[in-house]
């Protein structure tokens, strides 16, 4: 009689172990939860405050893989390395000097004229659209401020305005941290060009085994020729569709076409995002060039045509499957890189992104590698006599 009881108590012990032990992975499951999502927290604040220093260190680091294989080549051809890398950054500055020379003057002169531009388009799609609904929430909208100025006539209130630096003062810090980014940029990129494969070969040597030296020198050679071959077709393929948009506002008669056609060009190493802009600035230009909205709508409506050959048929044709990421995943990069760095991220986005992309497949491919060579002992051992 007393055998049952021992085994129901024992069963019980058992039962009640096991509860406990649930209870503990759980509040370790939580635990982990937490600590995953503060340090998610802690890397958006990081990039997001330290903004200022980390957007032209990763400009050098795409800067330099685009000039890796021009300053080899000039080493390669008898040119000490400092001279080589220092020719290739004098040339990247001299072209954006005269870039910036040539295009200051027509560029002060469209953003002086901006606001003008803006509210003629505005008449013309009132104009366009019809008046009746605009008009009488115009006059809701003056009756209203009536209203809010006479009550404070009565009142005598006090009203304190608080100015800031104005644009001129924001643009003047503007420049002066775009100024100091480049400096950091240009430096930081001239010594990682003359490093050569001195790096590369100091990051390898930091794998404790000949299979991890194996594996980090792979995922170094595979994100340089993933991003080297973005970087240098997607540039071909902008300048061309910079150059065909110039050439067809010059066809149509829009001033300073040549600013525009640089402008498409930058825009549009943002996929999506930079079209959408490219499109809205064209638009603005054709309503401030032509006198007739439709004349004026051509102007974007041949832009977008443009790019879109360029994004269905050119791009995919060049690149092919060399840099496959998904259409949404580029979007959702633009989008976040953007909000956490502003423009510069967003231009940065398609790279950065598909050198994460490179990073995480190779260490996929190391972690399943790892518990294959973990299984194999133990199946070898099971399976001997």
């Amino acid at each position: 009689m007393k055998k049952p009881t021992t085994e129901n108590g024992a069963d019980s012990g058992s039962s009640k172990s096991q509860v406990s032990q649930e209870r503990v992975l759980s509040d370790l499951d939580a635990s982990l939860l937490v600590q995953v999502g503060l340090l998610g927290l802690a890397i958006l604040y990081t990039l997001y405050f330290a903004r200022f220093l980390l957007v032209p260190l990763t400009a050098a680091l795409l800067l330099h893989q685009l000039l890796y294989s021009p300053v080899q080549w000039l080493h390669r051809k008898g040119l000490p390395l400092g001279m080589a890398a220092g020719l290739m950054l004098a040339g990247v500055l001299f072209l954006i000097g005269l870039a910036g020379n040539f295009l200051a003057e027509p560029a002060e002169a469209w953003l002086h004229e901006a606001p003008a531009s803006l509210h003629e388009l505005s008449l013309r799609l009132r104009a366009t659209a019809g008046t009746g609904a605009i008009e009488e929430l115009r006059e809701l909208g003056e009756e209203v401020e009536e209203l809010i100025s006479v009550h404070e006539a009565d009142a005598a209130t006090q009203v304190v305005r608080i100015e800031g630096p104005g644009l001129l003062g924001n643009l003047a810090v503007g420049l002066e941290v775009a100024a100091a980014g480049l400096v950091i940029m240009i430096f930081t990129c001239f010594f990682l060009l003359i490093a050569g494969n001195r790096l590369s070969r100091a990051l390898v040597a930091l794998g404790s085994t000949a299979d991890s030296r194996r594996r980090i020198g792979m995922t170094l050679r595979d994100v340089r020729k993933e991003v080297s071959t973005y970087l240098n077709t997607v540039t071909l393929i902008n300048i061309g569709l910079g150059l065909a948009v110039g050439l067809m506002l010059w066809a149509l008669g829009v001033p300073d076409p040549a600013l525009w056609g640089v402008m498409v060009a930058l825009f549009n190493f943002a996929p999506y995002i930079g079209a959408i802009g490219s499109a809205f600035v064209l638009t603005v230009v054709g309503v401030t060039a032509f006198d007739t909205l439709g004349e004026a709508l051509l102007v974007p409506a041949l832009f977008l045509g443009l790019t879109t050959i360029e994004g269905s048929l050119v791009t995919p044709m060049i690149l092919g499957r060399r840099v496959s990421l998904n259409s949404l995943l580029v979007f959702l990069s633009v989008v976040f890189w953007g909000w956490i760095w502003g423009p510069a991220g967003a231009l940065m986005a398609v790279p950065v992104t598909s050198s994460l992309s490179v990073f995480w497949a190779h260490f996929k491919r190391a972690r399943i590698a790892s518990e294959v060579a973990a299984t194999a002992p133990a199946s070898a051992g099971g399976a001997s006599p």
